[in-house]
């Protein structure tokens, strides 16, 4: 009879550990899981924030680039416009001499 008492102990015993084992198992891996997703939303944050700053350096140097191309069409216009001014005045010139010479 003691005998059978201690088998049942032990048997009960041995569901309990079991239980026991059981929930800390499901719990490292809810936990593992939790971790997991928490990782994976840092990286997708970084990568987003990565790509944001990407995304601002291109329109940065595109905003470069329009105005260093902005600046020299100013030079280069007004640099024919000098020229024309130069070419109409030694023109008006000209006319004035051949009149002159008439």
């Amino acid at each position: 009879m003691e005998e059978l008492k201690q088998i049942r102990e032990a048997e009960n015993k041995s569901e309990i550990q079991i239980k026991n084992a059981k929930n800390n198992g499901e719990s490292k891996i809810m936990a593992a899981h939790s971790k997991r997703e928490k990782i994976i939303g840092e990286m997708e944050n970084k990568n987003l924030q990565q790509i944001e700053s990407e995304k601002k350096k291109a329109a940065d140097e595109a905003n470069a680039e329009k105005e260093r191309i902005v600046i020299k069409s100013q030079s280069d216009v007004k640099a024919i416009d000098e020229r024309a001014g130069r070419n109409f005045s030694s023109a008006v010139r000209e006319i004035l001499k051949s009149f002159k010479n008439m």
